[in-house]
């Protein structure tokens, strides 16, 4: 079944946009057909990812109703090609004048825009046929993060184990997701030491966290050096397909599914 999947956080800085790439990327490999947006309109990172490339238009411009939907549409299905499956990405517009503008958008826009995001939900899969899209959303409690997470079918909530981080997320699942009665799932990233090994101090975590929350925890990410030293100009599951970074991710794309 189609899902359009929301990668939220209530921090910055936790790696959502890296989660969202890499589970685009996973899900294109498995032979899916797959669009990756970034609607992180205050901080675009999806461009660094994909080497900065040429596009007709961002998906700011979707929003704007300044174009058509594929007019976004970047293909990165060279990336997947040996696998039959296809990956296509809606980008941010990275300029500093694009994201101040998306800063002061008035309400009647944002109700403008959320009936977009919906018409394009019905697009992708009732019409072109694509399986998953994932949204890399702003984290916080953001105009473009709510019309994210209401027009999903799934909000992925990315976590640490810093105190004020849990404690936002914490209060941000509460009065946000169930009211507007969103499932969601946690993912926990860049743990540190055996807490994100196979064993049992990992099962406690995961335990200890659901209690927390009360909401199912999908998968716990170690933390990763390689990621800081290639930073976000490259797919980690690209270049890395059996490194356990990787084998969580494939973890937490099959809880999903």
């Amino acid at each position: 079944m189609p899902k359009m999947i929301a990668v939220h956080s209530y921090k910055g800085g936790t790696g959502k946009s890296i989660l969202a790439t890499n589970l685009a990327y996973i899900y294109a490999s498995y032979g899916k057909k797959v669009l990756l947006v970034d609607m992180d309109f205050r901080a675009p990172t999806l461009v660094v990812a994909f080497e900065f490339p040429k596009v007709k238009k961002y998906f700011n411009n979707y929003l704007n109703g300044e174009c058509d939907l594929e007019d976004t549409f970047y293909d990165a299905s060279h990336l997947v090609k040996h696998t039959g499956g296809e990956l296509k990405v809606a980008l941010a517009d990275p300029s500093t004048e694009a994201i101040r503008e998306m800063l002061i958008k008035t309400r009647k826009w944002e109700m403008d825009a959320l009936r977009r995001l919906f018409a394009m939900k019905d697009r992708l899969f009732d019409e072109l046929g694509y399986d998953y899209c994932i949204i890399d959303t702003s984290p916080g409690i953001h105009y473009s993060s709510i019309n994210a997470i209401v027009v999903s079918d799934l909000a992925l909530v990315v976590i640490t184990l810093d105190d004020s981080d849990m404690d936002g997320t914490r209060r941000m699942i509460k009065e946000l997701y169930n009211i507007f009665e969103r499932k969601s799932m946690i993912v926990i990233n860049k743990v540190v030491g055996p807490e994100a090994g196979p064993g049992s101090e990992k099962k406690k975590l995961v335990e200890t966290m659901q209690r927390m929350f009360m909401e199912p925890i999908v998968g716990v990410l170690p933390c990763v050096c390689e990621l800081t030293k290639y930073r976000r100009s490259r797919i980690f599951a690209h270049h890395y397909p059996r490194h356990p970074f990787t084998k969580a991710i494939k973890e937490i794309a099959a809880k999903i599914e």
